[in-house]
């Protein structure tokens, strides 16, 4: 669902049905404070003066608080808050900076639907494991996620739709952080922070077309499950060799490289253990698949006639 246009009907429009449908709206929920047993909070449509926003601090067994598609205007009616998880959904909120008072706070997922501006300012959310943020297509001028260095448990991260982000240096000192997922970020340039983010075991880079150099990903030697696609920039991916070395994967994906060869294979993955691998792409030479005696899977697609080996 998306807000109208016409701001002032209080009116959403649904896309799976292309209707418009009322937005509820109530005059007080400040009622819910009285929930002290309250675990889970959903709101979908709901329309409300944000001072009308219940108190949920005394709520010690909430776990999870989802809003989406509506209209709150302030995330202020949460601090202090105790719950777990957070996720908001095409809902436009003039800062994030309460958050940081969600001491207990260790998932967030963020779609930042329409909103043409989302205000980081003083969100310091320390205690997040598991980090979503996507669809920032609307968003004007580049995305401040420094915040996010702050995120010193932080284990995985997801990044994807659109967010005019141009490098993830936020990243560079997170040393927990296992699991990362770029997808579909037009403006990204530059991953060259990976090379601190030594920890990873599972790592995907899809359809960010300005990023040109991929070696960065050389010293995370932990990586257990790596996707590179790149079709809208192939040449982006010509050389593999970064990949020597990483002993422990056992799930590769390149689609759309550019490959002479295959001959990093010899020095990654290894070789007694079950291997995933798919190749996508202009590969001239596939007599490197000799260096693996054991495919789990082995999926090919390629531009260039294959010769299998021998």
């Amino acid at each position: 669902a998306g807000r109208n246009e016409n701001d002032d009907s209080a009116e959403w429009y649904s896309f799976e049905d292309g209707h418009n449908y009322s937005m509820t709206h109530y005059e007080d929920l400040r009622f819910l404070s009285m929930m002290p047993n309250l675990l889970f909070l959903h709101m979908a449509n709901v329309e409300i003066d944000p001072e009308m926003m219940p108190d949920l601090s005394k709520s010690n067994r909430l776990q999870w608080i989802q809003i989406c598609d509506s209209n709150i205007g302030s995330l202020e009616w949460l601090r202090g808050a105790t719950m777990g998880g957070f996720t908001l959904t095409a809902t436009d909120v003039e800062s994030y900076a309460p958050l940081s008072d969600c001491t207990n706070l260790s998932r967030l997922q963020l779609d930042l639907g329409y909103s043409e501006t989302a205000d980081f300012t003083g969100c310091s959310t320390a205690m997040i494991q598991e980090l979503e943020i996507n669809n920032g297509w609307n968003l004007r001028g580049e995305l401040d996620l420094s915040w996010i260095s702050n995120c010193r448990y932080l284990q995985m991260c997801s990044l994807r739709g659109g967010l005019p982000i141009t490098d993830i240096s936020f990243l560079s000192e997170i040393g927990t952080l296992k699991k990362l997922y770029l997808t579909d970020l037009r403006e990204l340039n530059d991953i060259s922070a990976l090379r601190n983010v030594l920890n990873l075991t599972e790592l995907e880079i899809r359809s960010c077309p300005q990023v040109a150099d991929y070696s960065p990903i050389e010293g995370c030697f932990d990586l257990r499950n790596l996707t590179i696609e790149c079709w809208e920039n192939q040449y982006a991916l010509t050389d593999a060799s970064f990949l020597s070395g990483m002993n422990w994967l056992s799930s590769l994906s390149l689609e759309g490289a550019a490959l002479q060869n295959l001959d990093f294979l010899n020095d990654s993955g290894s070789n007694t253990a079950r291997i995933t691998l798919s190749l996508f792409g202009n590969i001239q030479d596939y007599s490197g698949l000799k260096a693996k005696d054991t495919y789990d899977s082995l999926e090919i697609g390629a531009y260039a006639e294959y010769d299998s080996p021998d």
